[in-house]
């Protein structure tokens, strides 16, 4: 793992447990929810002279959060790291408004850069049901799992 995933990593394992409580307090279903959305920083955006992160609103299903709940936290957040940087490779989703309009923008601001050299995150970290959360569950994700400013703060520090 490189240094930026390590330090985003330090930083999710900070709010992980926390989470993990405040959901089992708020009596949610957690087979509702999808994944939290990890991110991680691959090699094209650590070699683009402008770094680009674009924030979408949530995920649209990303895997089962139940499966990953209990296990070790590093573990858990280890293997959500990676399957963010298998998701971005694979690129399958790339056709989509969203994807189609961050690979442009970012074409834009770096002519001749590394393709798909930007980064993706979400406000909300996890979805519920496949779309945005209750607000009652929204309220719960937000309070303690509050991760983008950081991300953000880790990314601009490469």
């Amino acid at each position: 793992m490189n240094q930026i995933g390590e330090q985003l990593q330090v930083m999710y394992l900070e709010y992980w447990n926390r989470l993990k409580g405040a959901l089992a307090d708020g009596n949610v279903n957690l087979h509702s929810l999808s994944n939290p959305f990890l991110i991680d920083a691959d090699e094209p955006y650590q070699e683009a002279s402008i770094k680009v992160l674009f924030v979408g609103k949530e995920t649209n299903g990303w895997g089962q959060y139940i499966d990953h709940v209990d296990r070790e936290p590093e573990e858990a957040i280890c293997d959500l790291q990676n399957d963010y940087i298998r998701f971005r490779r694979d690129g399958k989703w790339g056709h989509t408004p969203f994807w189609r309009a961050c690979r442009i923008i970012y074409d834009k601001l770096n002519t001749g850069g590394p393709k798909d050299g930007y980064m993706t995150s979400n406000l909300i970290k996890l979805d519920q049901n496949r779309t945005r959360p209750s607000p009652e569950v929204e309220e719960i994700i937000c309070n303690n799992f509050p991760l983008l400013p950081y991300e953000i703060k880790i990314l601009r520090a490469c």
